[in-house]
């Protein structure tokens, strides 16, 4: 019996399936991958079946994606050239201009980058189609942050909100990069001279992931948006959670002294939309950090995902043991 069990689903553990993250190479994907991980073996009965994507990106992300190929597409292309055209999807809190989705849909230079990832992405949704409900979404963001993207989106797919997926400021870190030399101690030289949360903006590419990391510190955004899915970010940081504010680039795509510094002045000055971005943001790091505290929403989700794994799984077992009368 145990040989042909080991026979029929693998040696060594029992049968069970096992999780298989896959992450894109580098850092600020790395990290929250490896946190992810470690909070799905901290859940040590989990058994894996059926596939599972991870989307590092936010549910208002996954929503432009969702829509894009499934009646959208057409029109948001048609309108690709016209950054202040605005596109209402279903369900979301506010309509969104061209300028604000993922660079890659909208992208008017033909570019092979931009054509590869979006044949990826419908493929992608081409499979998740097929697959129905068995496909289980989770999404680095959590129900207090993003209500009516995560309701829109359940209505389509099995999501589950996990995020924040940060880690702590105590946890071991996956570099890529040499960060020692006479330049760090400089920094650090500064930064220990100066008063207590003397610093209280970042400014950065707005990566989802980094955009998550400030706002469990309750650090203010001044948003640069690179390609991808970093506008739709930059939209929602300024706009929609009123966090910090973006940089807009000049005629030659570049961000200026001056436009920065009119962006820090925002986000750090003495003005009532600095006084009210600081409030948001100290806001917004309470509800962080309460959706990411042992026993909180994402702890609960992850392990709701994976008692909806494990019984899933205990069905596709039987329906495979089930021996059928030979004639």
């Amino acid at each position: 019996m145990a040989d042909a069990e080991r026979q029929q689903h693998g040696p060594g553990d029992g049968g069970r399936p096992h999780f298989l993250i896959v992450a894109y190479g580098i850092q600020s994907h790395l990290n929250p991958c490896r946190v992810l991980a470690r909070r799905l073996v901290q859940l040590h009965d989990a058994d894996g079946s059926g596939p599972v994507l991870a989307t590092l990106s936010p549910a208002t992300v996954l929503a432009t994606y969702y829509h894009y190929f499934h009646g959208y597409g057409e029109l948001i292309a048609s309108h690709a050239a016209d950054p202040a055209y605005e596109v209402t999807l279903p369900g979301l809190s506010r309509p969104l201009r061209i300028r604000d989705f993922p660079s890659f849909l909208v992208d008017t230079t033909g570019g092979e980058v931009g054509k590869v990832v979006n044949a990826v992405f419908c493929e992608l949704f081409e499979f998740m189609d097929e697959q129905r409900r068995n496909v289980k979404v989770l999404v680095n963001t959590f129900d207090e942050l993003e209500p009516a993207a995560l309701a829109a989106m359940r209505e389509h797919m099995d999501v589950f909100a996990v995020g924040p997926v940060v880690g702590s400021s105590a946890d071991a870190r996956i570099h890529l990069f040499n960060h020692a030399g006479d330049d760090k101690m400089r920094y650090m030289e500064w930064l220990g001279a100066q008063p207590a949360r003397r610093g209280r903006a970042w400014g950065g590419s707005c990566g989802w992931n980094s955009t998550l990391e400030a706002m469990a510190l309750g650090v203010a955004v001044v948003a640069a948006p690179s390609p991808f899915a970093q506008p739709t970010n930059a939209m929602l940081i300024e706009e929609e959670w009123a966090a910090g504010v973006r940089g807009e680039r000049n005629g030659e795509g570049i961000f200026s002294g001056p436009e920065l510094a009119r962006c820090v002045e925002l986000v750090m000055g003495d003005g009532a939309r600095a006084v009210e971005v600081r409030k948001k943001v100290e806001s917004l790091k309470g509800m962080a950090r309460d959706a990411m505290a042992p026993g909180g929403p994402a702890e609960r989700n992850l392990r709701s995902f994976v008692m909806e794994v494990q019984s899933s799984d205990e069905a596709r077992r039987k329906d495979t043991n089930t021996i059928s009368p030979q004639p």
